[in-house]
């Protein structure tokens, strides 16, 4: 009997919640459906069928089946030698003239159209979100200009009683 903590993925708190939920072993994990499997706490439909798998090859490589042959060896893997840097560039192969067009089966010319008419709609989005842009600029640009203008006459209003009291000040120095 092989422990579950031995399963590839398996980790001690993995282990804990399988053997909670009745799966002591790897060979118990190994026997089981995903839909048993994920029904512990915290193993999900996606992970089950994988830990089952992982749980398989463990038990297929550590208890040969009886009267079962070793497996063969692990060919190694073939050490890959570095490429040699071509000298001159190869010249473009020449441009082929393409046939002329086929008609387009009718679910080919349907999903043409689909694309087509949501390229359309896109573009009538984008036009009409550029409009409402410029509106809003130009709204803004508006507003800037009139403020700037009550600036300038809070401004001209605050100088023009300057050029006043100084003509009032002017004239009674002169009488």
């Amino acid at each position: 009997m092989t422990p579950v903590s031995k399963i590839s993925g398996v980790g001690p708190a993995l282990a804990r919640r399988l053997t909670e939920a009745g799966f002591d072993t790897a060979e118990a994990v190994a026997a089981t459906t995903p839909q048993a499997l994920s029904a512990a706490q915290g193993i999900g439909g996606a992970r089950a069928p994988a830990i089952i798998a992982a749980a398989q090859q463990l038990l297929n490589t550590t208890t040969p089946a009886p009267g079962a042959t070793k497996p063969a060896p692990a060919k190694r893997a073939a050490t890959r030698r570095p490429t040699r840097r071509a000298t001159a560039p190869k010249p473009a192969p020449a441009a082929k003239p393409k046939p002329a067009a086929a008609p387009k089966p009718a679910a080919d010319q349907n999903v043409t159209e689909i694309i087509e008419e949501k390229a359309q709609k896109a573009a009538e989005k984008i036009d009409a979100l550029q409009a409402e842009f410029s509106k809003a600029k130009t709204k803004v640009k508006e507003k800037l200009k009139k403020e700037k203008k009550k600036a300038d006459k809070k401004k001209d209003k605050k100088s023009g009683k300057k050029k006043k009291d100084k003509k009032k000040k002017g004239k009674k120095a002169k009488g």
